[in-house]
C-alpha cells in the first residue's frame, strides 16, 4: 500500500490537488520566455537566462512551488 492510499480521503484529495498545482506551476515556469543563446553570448559572463522582469516571474513561481511542496510533505508526514 502506498503512502497516498493510507491518507484519509480529505487529506489524499488535498495532496492530489497540491501535486497538480505543483505541476501547473512547473508548466508556467517552462512557458516564461528565455533570452536567446545569441543574446546571452553577447552579454558575456554576466549572461542570464531571463530578462529581469521574467526572472522575477520565475522566482515568484518557484517560491510558490516550494511552498506547495512543503505543504505536501507536511501532509505525508502526518501519516
Amino acid at each position: 500500500m502506498s503512502r497516498k492510499q493510507r491518507l484519509p480521503k480529505d487529506a489524499a484529495q488535498y495532496y492530489d490537488w497540491l501535486v497538480g498545482q505543483s505541476f501547473n506551476i512547473e508548466n508556467q515556469i517552462k512557458q516564461v520566455p528565455k533570452i536567446s543563446l545569441e543574446e546571452q553570448a553577447t552579454m558575456g559572463a554576466s549572461a542570464a537566462e531571463y530578462t529581469p522582469q521574467n526572472l522575477q516571474k520565475v522566482n515568484a513561481l518557484t517560491a510558490r512551488r516550494s511552498q506547495i511542496e512543503v505543504e505536501a510533505q507536511r501532509i505525508v508526514g502526518q501519516i
